[in-house]
């Protein structure tokens, strides 16, 4: 090989020995520079802390005012209390007497109501009773008008014998019933002592005033 070539060929090894060192000593350089970039700020924050934030203060609520009801408040005196006392007896006694009145009027108004009750069923049973007294008078008199019929169609001499033996209440309303054509007859024939009874009951019982129903 040449000997120039040769030369060559060992400088070029060198060459790149150099390059690779300064290139070393460079990043280093560049290395520490990025380490005190990056530790200065951190060691300046760690020697000098930042301050905390101050919290916003809590306003409290201001004490209640202190009360003066019971200092201004005005004190009843005895009198005035025993006065009180007496109008709550009193009220009492007045709440009382209405309750009781109260009870009256509803024991009056309860009794009353029987009483409206017992009217109307009385009032009923006289109706009945009413009714059954004019059922019997109509056939009492239904009775008496079958008698007289028959009385009439007899012989006066025949009639006048039944008459004597009719009681004075039952003879009466006989001979008021009849025409007088037909119980003169049998008048005349009936005993004399009976027929002078029977002819004073009848006048006195045609000057009697007749009952009102």
């Amino acid at each position: 090989m040449p000997r120039g070539i040769t030369g060559r060929l060992r400088v070029v090894p060198c060459a790149i020995f150099l390059f690779g060192v300064l290139l070393s000593i460079k990043l280093g350089s560049i290395w520490q520079g990025l380490e005190v970039a990056v530790i200065s700020p951190t060691f300046a924050e760690v020697k000098s802390p930042a301050a905390p934030a101050t919290p916003a203060k809590v306003e409290e609520p201001a004490p209640p005012a202190p009360s003066t009801a019971g200092a201004n408040a005005p004190t009843m005196t005895e009198e005035e209390m025993a006065v009180l006392q007496k109008l709550s007896a009193r009220r009492a006694a007045l709440d009382a007497r209405e309750r009781e009145l109260e009870l009256r009027e509803n024991l009056m108004a309860a009794a009353e109501k029987r009483l409206d009750a017992k009217l109307a069923e009385m009032k009923k049973i006289q109706g009945t009773v009413s009714g059954l007294i004019q059922k019997h008078d109509e056939e009492e008199e239904a009775k008496l008008k079958s008698l007289v019929k028959m009385y009439e169609i007899m012989k006066p001499k025949e009639a006048a014998q039944i008459f004597e033996k009719l009681e004075m209440p039952v003879l009466l309303d006989v001979i008021e019933r009849m025409r007088e054509q037909k119980s003169g007859p049998i008048i005349a024939k009936m005993d004399p002592t009976k027929a002078e009874k029977l002819t004073a009951a009848l006048a006195e019982r045609r000057t009697l005033p007749k009952t009102v129903p």
